[in-house]
Formats: C-alpha cells, structure tokens, sequence
C-alpha cells in the first residue's frame, strides 16, 4: 500500500507548492483488491484535502494495520465536511446482498 501511496504522491502532486504532503505509511503490506479503485480513492481524498484548505497547509496520509485491515486516512486543516453532508456520506457506499 505504501508503494501505492507514493505513487500517487509523485504522479500527480509532484509539483504541488502549495501544500505539504506529509506521509506516515505503515510497513509495505500486500492487500487484496481493486488496485484501480483503491488508487482512485486515495486521489480524490489527497484532491479534495488539497483543494478545501486555505493557504500552504499540511495534508498528512497515515496508514495503520488494525488485526487484519488496513486502514488509509488522508488529513487536512479544513473545515470539515457540514453534518447534512455527513449523513448523505453514509449510504454512499451501501454494500447489497
């Protein structure tokens, strides 16, 4: 995953003066999916944490082994998602059996 994030890191905010990508990866660890989708999710979190903050501000990407998951977060200083957006936010990826 680590591999993964630098990837993205240096493909498409290589050039960015604007905001400092901090990064704090857990050690390299295989995991099973979409690497495809995987990759468009981390971008469009390091996007949007690029683009909603004010001025030259710190976006941080940490990944963590929790037991068997791996879990990717991307930080920034922005305001913040608004609480009715939040609550749109938990059905956008309902999974249906």
């Amino acid at each position: 995953m680590g591999i993964l994030v630098r990837e993205i890191i240096t493909g498409y905010f290589h050039q960015l003066n604007t905001h400092v990508i901090k990064v704090d990866l857990a050690d390299e660890q295989l995991i099973n999916g979409d690497r495809s989708k995987i990759k468009q999710v981390i971008r469009n979190l390091l996007s949007d944490a690029i683009k909603y903050p004010p001025g030259k501000s710190a976006v941080k990407t940490v990944s963590k082994i929790r037991g068997n998951l791996l879990e990717v977060s991307v930080c920034d200083s922005g305001s913040g998602i608004s609480n009715a957006h939040q609550e749109k936010l938990n059905r956008v990826y309902t999974a249906y059996n």
